[in-house]
């Protein structure tokens, strides 16, 4: 802490800002500010942000800081693990500090809306197995905690409804119950936390763009971080003009979605398709052959039926 103590009163003293002009744009005491320059207190991810809009600070400079925030600050487990990929990790840092997070999907369910059976079909297709396997399942498993934050942000999913069907490697109607169940759950499980919609196939859209994610921050914090996953990372989109069409998109999104409600009972229809489906031979050969696997490596216990 000490380190990144004395790089914050260096971009102070480069902006030109005294302990006290730094504390009354934070909303805090000049004292406050002396004890994070002097490593004595913790400086959380929003009063981080703050100082790099307050001080001018250099995106490069920015990353640097958010780095060695990122490995002190308090966050879930997944978050301080190295499997995370540099790529993604402005996105886990500015995540507990959002107010509100909107993600879109079309064919591919996020990390933090997989089951444990979801998980361990795409990690397996990718040739991950053994320790990996568990250290990647754990760290999936462990980001979730930002559901328990005393403030977590306010999520609101839209998913395709493809993403309910196109199950990693191969369709497994077993895997489409697992996850369907899951989410018709979710709301219930974090109520005010978690909304989750469903886009039908019907809807009435011009178009599905490709998946994105919007935080937003309290007034005044920053400005909405935008952020797309490729194939080769990540990619925040900072023009204004762009920001303003993702925005848009949003809004056409939640308009085409079914209410909360209705997703509800369009899931509770799949879970009923699905679990017919996976009374079949192929299905139950699948839940044989990784249950033991998955208690072995994972340590996931038994159940009677898809859970998480």
């Amino acid at each position: 802490m000490e380190r990144l103590g004395g790089e914050i009163r260096l971009v102070r003293e480069s902006a030109g800002l005294s302990q006290k002009m730094l504390g009354d744009a934070l909303g805090c005491t000049q004292g406050k500010i002396n004890k994070l320059e002097d490593g004595s207190n913790r400086v959380k991810l929003p009063e981080l942000e703050k100082i790099i809009e307050v001080c001018g600070v250099g995106e490069e400079h920015a990353e640097n800081l958010r780095k060695q925030a990122y490995e002190i600050e308090e966050l879930p487990n997944s978050m301080a693990q190295p499997s995370v990929p540099a790529w993604f990790q402005k996105f886990a840092v500015l995540e507990p500090a959002a107010s509100a997070v909107f993600s879109w999907h079309t064919e591919r369910l996020p990390g933090l809306l997989q089951t444990e059976h979801y998980m361990h079909k795409q990690f397996s297709a990718a040739g991950v197995a053994g320790g990996e396997l568990a250290r990647h399942w754990r760290a999936r498993r462990s980001r979730k905690e930002i559901f328990d934050l005393d403030q977590p942000p306010k999520y609101h999913f839209v998913l395709g409804e493809s993403c309910l069907y196109r199950t990693p490697d191969g369709f497994s109607p077993f895997v489409v119950w697992d996850e369907a169940q899951y989410l018709a759950e979710l709301a219930d499980r974090y109520p005010g936390v978690v909304t989750v919609q469903v886009l039908p196939f019907t809807a009435r859209l011009p178009f599905a763009p490709t998946d994105f994610t919007i935080m937003s921050f309290a007034a005044g914090q920053k400005r909405d971080y935008i952020y797309i996953e490729h194939p080769a990372g990540g990619t925040e989109i900072k023009a204004e003009a762009d920001i303003q069409l993702f925005h848009l998109a949003r809004q056409r999104l939640i308009d085409a979605a079914l209410d909360p409600d209705e997703s509800r009972e369009f899931l509770n229809t799949v879970v009923a398709y699905a679990r017919e489906l996976s009374e079949t031979d192929a299905a139950a050969d699948y839940r044989r052959q990784t249950a033991p696997l998955m208690i072995h490596t994972l340590g996931v216990g038994r159940r009677k039926g898809p859970s998480t």
